[in-house]
């Protein structure tokens, strides 16, 4: 078997309707928001919330430190952790912070990225 990992670049709108669409709109329901991806490289931590609290703590420590790569991963480990929660039932209060989790990984704030995948975490409830 062949391992592959992949994440959307952009926004896959549920319907031709919603388009254009964009983090920002007032209302961001898409079928699967930016950043969001499959995997078979990695596994999704468990520990809900308290690992995500210890992920955005390594994650602003990485971010201080200038440790790119570090960051990075920290981030996939709490993306991967939204999406087992979420499975197929991503909503708009899901994937608004996943989506802006995203372009936060892309500027190097990692912790933020952090913070707003924990929010998304907590949507997926």
């Amino acid at each position: 078997m062949r391992r592959f990992t992949g994440q959307l670049p952009v926004t896959w709108p549920k319907s031709g309707a919603q388009l254009p669409i964009s983090v920002g709109d007032a209302s961001y329901d898409p079928l699967f928001p930016s950043g969001w991806g499959l995997t078979t490289l990695t596994k999704a931590p468990q520990g809900g919330v308290t690992t995500l609290r210890a992920l955005g703590a390594a994650a602003t420590a990485a971010e201080r430190a200038g440790a790119d790569q570090a960051g990075r991963a920290l981030v996939g480990k709490a993306r991967l952790l939204v999406q087992q929660r979420a499975a197929g039932r991503i909503t708009e209060r899901v994937a608004k912070p996943f989506a802006q989790a995203d372009h936060l990984l892309l500027t190097g704030r990692y912790g933020k990225a952090v913070e707003k995948l924990t929010a998304a975490y907590r949507s997926a409830a």
